[in-house]
């Protein structure tokens, strides 16, 4: 490691070839940096071919003051990265970090044409229609090596896993926490394994049975039906906990779940999908794809409750794609052909898991053929 000293920053380098690209100031924004989100306490930028995390955590007491002093993340994150690739996981390259009181920086290489596991699954396989078979296979292959190697990821989930389409394969990030533990195995290898639970969205029960050996939480048939069980119920709980939360900062236009957009005179509340992408382009509106709803406030704001609900849950539906507040209308996607109870009837059981009445939803299809539920 090299240790070099930059006004108020001390930096480690594993390359002084990186610091000769990246100093004297990696910390400040330059014209070619590119801000990729932020909050008050966490920032990420990219440049030249780098991520930069800055972390800047509210130090209100001494305690936290000399925790983020002596045990800074970016040195602990940078080490778990280090831990990672030499047992053979796949990570975002560490390239070093730095320290400046209580605020610390990681630097990694760019991974080239890398998308979160979480935004290629939607874009390919939940709005596109895709067969998720491979991206499925790879990840569970993925999970298996990571579960077998010992070490333990405390937010292990498709926004902190990286998909490299081209070679079908999955790279770590964000690794902070993520340690080999002794004790208290088998709830983390549970808490990994039910990550499995954000891909149930257009995923069967034999697809999801399949996906629980692949990932080696199951040896046998009969293994997957207990962690198929377990594993609808632990995200039907996980999700009920946190409705109250989320249900307010969706009515209160909270970013993660819609954006306002101003198209031919009209302003529009779209709905993004869990990886940020409007559901529909505002052009699109008119076809005959969606059918429009209106009604008194009340009876729209029932509407939207209750189609965010079941997108919390994962569960397929005709979805709300955009609502005109202005004209109280409603956009949503038009339910396809009735489905039998043998092709759907498992959406039942779900419905039943999370807490919603299932003889009040009947099956039908959605626009490339697959089950979903509709309120009767």
């Amino acid at each position: 490691m090299y240790r070099v000293k930059s006004g108020n920053w001390i930096w480690f380098w594993q390359e002084l070839e990186d610091w000769n690209r990246l100093g004297p100031h990696p910390e400040e924004m330059t014209a070619d940096t590119v801000l990729v989100k932020a909050n008050p306490v966490r920032g990420v930028f990219r440049r030249d071919g780098y991520f930069c995390k800055l972390e800047m955590p509210a130090c209100r007491n001494p305690v936290t003051f000399w925790r983020a002093v002596l045990f800074p993340r970016a040195r602990r994150e940078f080490y778990s990265a280090l831990a990672l690739d030499v047992a053979g996981i796949p990570v975002t390259p560490p390239v070093g970090y730095g320290q400046a009181l209580t605020c610390s920086m990681l630097i990694t290489r760019e991974v080239p044409e890398a998308v979160t596991a979480n935004a290629w699954f939607q874009k390919q396989f939940v709005r596109g229609g895709g067969d998720p078979e491979m991206f499925l296979r790879s990840w569970g292959e993925f999970l298996r090596k990571l579960l077998a190697s010992g070490f333990y990821h405390p937010d292990f989930h498709g926004g902190n896993l990286l998909y490299q389409p081209e070679s079908q394969s999955f790279i770590l990030v964000d690794v902070y926490g993520v340690r080999r533990r002794r004790f208290f195995r088998g709830l983390g290898r549970r808490r990994m394994i039910m990550a499995l639970r954000e891909f149930r969205e257009i995923l069967n029960r034999e697809q999801l049975l399949n996906g629980l050996q692949l990932c080696g939480a199951a040896k046998d048939r009969q293994e997957a039906e207990q962690w198929h069980d377990e594993l609808l119920q632990y995200a039907a709980a996980r999700t009920q906990r946190e409705l109250p939360r989320r249900l307010k900062q969706f009515f209160s236009g909270y970013a993660k779940y819609g954006k306002t957009v101003e198209w031919g005179g009209r302003s529009l509340w779209l709905t993004l999908d869990a990886a940020g992408m409007p559901l529909v382009e505002p052009e699109k509106l008119d076809s005959e794809t969606y059918e429009v709803l209106s009604g008194s406030d009340e009876t729209l704001r029932d509407l939207r409750k209750r189609d965010f609900e079941l997108a919390l849950h994962l569960i397929p539906h005709p979805r709300i794609v955009a609502w005109e507040a202005a004209t109280g209308r409603i956009y949503r996607e038009r339910a396809g052909a009735a489905m039998s109870e043998e092709q759907g009837g498992y959406l039942r059981e779900r419905l039943r898991i999370a807490g919603f009445e299932p003889k009040k939803f009947k099956l039908v299809s959605d626009r490339f053929g697959r089950p979903a539920v509709e309120e009767v």
